[in-house]
């Protein structure tokens, strides 16, 4: 028996592990499932108070802001001695990459210091190939400070809003690969990367375990229709929009109540909103949830709703059409490849809250409808975003691009 060559993976993650982002959890928990060694890599340290995967994780995970001032100054002499012309070259590149301007030179310089500390870890732990999830400059910087490839996951829609201050074009160039979650995010890539020297762009969707997110009967509807929306609260996502359409429901002799999951920079901004409109009875506010909790707000809900204004493809809408939960969302970016309009749940055009309040009625109004739309969610789910196939998509992408195809030979 020949041996399988070793699957060795360094992971970068801009916070990791964190009850916002458990997809990410479950994609390197199910990569080492499948035999890879992994090095993962936090910027940021993790909040207090996880949840014993996340805590267990976190045991597994250096975190670049929580080391020590000993620890960096020694990752910076041991990367300067062993790769001078790297460590030089990482610097030129954060000070000129994207659009450079005095101002930016402290940010900069920052990612200059983390990519060097990074790298320096990575190269310790024998890692040649590292994937980033949500800090591609601190990748990118730190294959120019060290013999590194990487790859890096693109999730949209920030990257697209101004992919020249994001340095897209050189970010993708520079990559072994880029993974987008959609053909939208492959589409976007493309479009600011692509050219003569078109980058490789594979399309990986993210996904959950519909053995986690299984549906539970439901007998009906109570008095008081229940929605449900878990996001980070922040104006991209539309609640503006949702409250709109809340007030324009009560206006129709219809009642609504919304249970937001989720906190973020415009937390304080939207429940004054709930209570200028009236809405305080209506919107309840419970901050960030642990796995656990969110299901049983998934299980209790009538509907779930997402009013963004900009999207990749969420993963909490997978979650919820997993449940067999209906859904209604906007039409933008990369959520119709999932959600399919009257077919798996109801898209709306986003900033249009009387379609919003239509389209809620309608779930309130027939329970036929609720059925069906959730029914087909859940296939969709099962199909097309299942989480283990999908991780193994992605690991047969790392093969592809790392050089370990080779397989056990008898």
């Amino acid at each position: 028996m020949q041996p399988v060559p070793e699957r060795r993976l360094g992971y970068l993650v801009s916070q990791y592990p964190t009850v916002h982002h458990t997809f990410i959890l479950r994609e390197i928990r199910r990569l080492r499932e499948l035999g890879w060694d992994l090095t993962v890599i936090s910027i940021r340290p993790s909040t207090g108070g996880l949840p014993a995967e996340e805590a267990e994780e976190q045991a597994r995970t250096q975190v670049i802001l929580s080391a020590p001032p000993w620890r960096i100054a020694a990752a910076h002499a041991m990367m300067a001695a062993r790769y001078p012309a790297g460590y030089v070259r990482a610097l030129w590149c954060a000070l000129r990459m994207g659009r450079p301007n005095l101002a930016e030179a402290p940010r900069r310089l920052a990612y200059f210091a983390e990519a060097v500390v990074a790298a320096a870890w990575f190269v310790r732990a024998g890692v040649t190939h590292l994937h980033s999830h949500f800090s591609s400059t601190i990748a990118l910087l730190a294959s120019r400070a060290a013999p590194l490839t990487f790859s890096a996951t693109i999730h949209g829609s920030d990257e697209f809003i101004d992919p020249e201050g994001f340095a897209l074009r050189e970010k993708a160039r520079a990559a072994r690969f880029v993974v987008a979650i959609s053909n939208y995010g492959r589409s976007q890539v493309l479009r600011f990367a692509g050219g003569g020297q078109s980058p490789r762009v594979e399309v990986c969707r993210l996904g959950v375990d519909p053995d986690t997110f299984v549906p539970v009967p439901k007998s009906g509807s109570g008095p008081v229709f229940r929605l449900l929306s878990v996001a980070r609260l922040t104006v991209g996502k539309g609640f503006s929009i949702l409250f709109e359409a809340l007030a324009q429901l009560r206006a129709r002799g219809l009642t609504a109540a919304l249970t937001l999951v989720g906190d973020g920079p415009a937390r304080a901004d939207l429940a004054a909103l709930a209570s200028c409109q009236g809405l305080q009875d209506e919107v309840t506010f419970v901050g960030w949830q642990d796995q656990g909790a969110v299901l049983d707000f998934y299980r209790q809900a009538d509907a779930f709703v997402l009013p963004s204004f900009a999207e990749g493809v969420p993963v909490v809408l997978m979650e919820a059409m997993a449940l067999e939960l209906p859904c209604v969302t906007t039409f933008v970016d990369g959520i119709p490849e999932l959600v399919r309009d009257d077919f798996n749940g109801l898209l709306v055009p986003p900033a249009d809250a009387g379609a919003l309040a239509t389209a809620i009625e309608r779930l309130m109004d027939s329970e036929d409808l609720r059925t069906r739309l959730g029914r087909e969610a859940r296939r969709t789910v099962e199909q097309q975003y299942n989480l283990r196939r999908n991780v193994e998509q992605l690991a047969d992408i790392f093969e592809r691009y790392t050089g370990t195809m080779e397989e056990t030979v008898p």
